[in-house]
């Protein structure tokens, strides 16, 4: 399967990235500064914590972002290293301390050159940023996905909220209507509190947006919270269906 021992090279990775911040605390010689220990015992903790969350999530861009914060780790300490080595190396006492700043800027600019790093992208972040926050909610989507929204505008125009029984948790912003319940990130649900809660939330609520394109993470919906999904086919017998999404309403 494409991509399927990223898990496994971010954990050993975090596993290295650790045991290297546990070897600041029992080395003796002052070789790093307190805040350089600082610095890469948060960025080790924080791969350790953002990895963790990715196992409870849909891996993909959740692994990412903890391999980021590895690429970040090592890129500090390796750089870290190869300066206080040229510092330290023989050739400083011939050539002077000049010879180790001229290394130090030639990885330096070999560092930042493999990054990639546009310097354009830089300068006109300003201009760039204002673009993209002015832009329509429509470009940020796919065809199938404006073409829901444009199709239950109509539908909700009449009502003062939505509610969604949906992962696609973006809905009520899309369409411009609050939330009917606080129960609008329903991933995060599960407890038998939480479904009781729902449900009676639910008692005036005339539709629901009863599943979308994103159900397939992990258990749907329908099964993970049965009580709320066996309450919705009771109550709410009426149905319409717009591409992947359905709305169900009484």
């Amino acid at each position: 399967m494409s991509n399927s021992s990223r898990a496994t090279k971010s954990f050993i990775l975090i596993i290295l990235s650790i045991l290297i911040s546990l070897s600041f605390l029992f080395y003796k010689k002052e070789i790093y500064n307190n805040n350089f220990k600082t610095i890469l015992i948060l960025l080790s903790f924080l791969s350790f914590c953002s990895y963790i969350y990715a196992l409870g999530r849909s891996d993909g861009g959740h692994i990412k972002q903890t391999t980021g914060t590895l690429l970040i780790f090592f890129s500090i300490f390796t750089l870290f290293n190869l300066i206080k080595y040229f510092q330290d190396f023989s050739l400083k006492k011939k050539l002077g301390s000049k010879f180790s700043i001229l290394i130090s800027l030639f990885i330096l600019l070999i560092f930042v050159y493999n990054l990639n790093i546009n310097f354009q992208n830089i300068t006109n972040y300003s201009k760039r940023l204002n673009q993209f926050v002015s832009l329509d909610d429509k470009e940020f989507l796919s065809a199938e996905q404006n073409y829901f929204v444009e199709n239950i505008k109509p539908f909700v125009e009449k009502f003062n909220c939505v509610q969604v029984f949906t992962y696609d948790a973006a809905l009520p912003y899309l369409i411009k209507k609050p939330n009917c319940s606080p129960y609008y990130f329903i991933f995060s649900m599960g407890s038998q509190q939480d479904q009781k809660r729902l449900i009676e939330s639910l008692e005036n609520i005339e539709f629901i947006i009863y599943n979308g394109q994103t159900d397939n993470w992990g258990f749907s919906p329908q099964k993970k919270l049965s009580q709320v999904d066996k309450y919705i086919n009771s109550n709410f017998l009426n149905s319409k269906k717009i591409l992947d999404w359905e709305i169900k309403y009484k």
